[in-house]
């Protein structure tokens, strides 16, 4: 590898290209290397020599053109338009977003409708608004209205998630989700309070599942100061589940970055008094950035504690994340210690 570049320049590929020759014809070398070598050295046209830098690429083969950035963003061309079949769809709107076709005619014709055409299409669905959560088709109809629709129109949907636990299962759901990812878009509008205050009271037990956990990251983005004072005390309460767990301590990373200020302090200080549990954090792929928020957020006496805790662990050292967490206190945390 050149000392000036992170990248490899053709003399060195093709030295490389040579070097897994040379191992291909060695008898003990792994069956990958010697497939390698050998369409390296093939001088195939095939579609993925296209690819290829021109010290590699066969010289019957055209390079592959890559287009800006900046192009790809603009050029819709590529990606095909849906074509409605002009299908009518009032009167039979819970029917066809029942179906892979009918669901797309029915959200073209809630794009095109007006406010009072869109409030009385989204009616035709109330009474399935749970069935709808759970279809792989008509969830997406569920979301376009939840997008379309004023606030105040939402409670029929509200009303129908909140029955029981259903807001819990249709966080938890795959389809669900992210129905209710839409409806925390209005999660400071008065009609979705109770539904706010519902979902923060399961936060633990929603956070630590696979779909779920977008469900509370989502909420923790959203949220008013209020709302975050109430969640911030229930992930504390259940901080030991939460950063144990693959997805939990996910929703803690959000929490970290995500929460006001005065928040974040008192859940780093949550997840200070732990230190085995903050080094699980700083080791896990989802949880090491609230590890490293932590040591960021905290002040004082708070923050050299944290730091003596990361700095030269070998617990640490040895994970992929950890050194991650590591490598972030090399600079200004270390010096805030040294000068401590």
């Amino acid at each position: 590898r050149s000392s000036s570049s992170t990248l490899y320049d053709y003399t060195e590929i093709s030295q490389i290209v040579g070097w897994c020759q040379e191992m291909a014809s060695k008898p003990v070398v792994s069956f990958p290397m010697r497939v390698l070598a050998s369409r390296l050295g093939s001088n195939e046209n095939k579609p993925w020599t296209a690819f290829l830098p021109d010290g590699l690429r066969p010289g019957n083969v055209e390079p592959k053109s890559s287009q800006p950035a900046s192009e790809k963003q603009h050029d819709n061309s590529a990606k095909p338009q849906y074509q409605p079949v002009g299908m009518p769809v009032a009167g039979k709107v819970w029917q066809l977003a029942q179906d892979p076709q009918g669901c797309r005619e029915v959200q073209y014709a809630l794009d095109s409708a007006d406010a009072v055409q869109v409030v009385a299409l989204a009616k035709e669905l109330q009474g399935h608004i749970w069935d709808a959560t759970r279809c792989p088709h008509a969830n997406h109809v569920l979301q376009k209205c939840v997008v379309l629709l004023q606030p105040c129109d939402l409670q029929f949907i509200l009303d129908e998630l909140m029955q029981g636990s259903l807001h819990v299962q249709a966080a938890q759901h795959k389809y669900g989700c992210r129905v209710v990812q839409k409806l925390l878009d209005h999660s400071r509008v008065e009609n979705m309070q109770v539904l706010v205050r519902r979902l923060t009271a399961d936060a633990t037990s929603i956070a630590c599942h696979p779909y779920g956990n977008y469900v509370m990251q989502k909420l923790v983005t959203c949220c008013d100061s209020r709302q975050a004072r109430r969640l911030r005390d229930v992930l504390q309460e259940g901080i030991q589940s939460l950063g144990r767990d693959p997805y939990g301590c996910a929703v803690l990373s959000s929490a970290m970055q995500s929460l006001p200020s005065d928040e974040k302090v008192e859940l780093a200080r949550g997840l200070a008094k732990d230190r085995q549990l903050l080094l699980v954090l700083a080791c896990s792929r989802h949880g090491h950035q609230a590890a490293r928020a932590v040591a960021e957020v905290l002040d004082g006496q708070e923050r050299q504690s944290v730091v003596q805790l990361f700095t030269n662990n070998p617990a640490l050292l040895a994970s992929r994340y950890g050194r991650v967490v590591a490598s972030g206190l090399s600079g200004t945390s270390q010096a805030y210690l040294a000068g401590a």
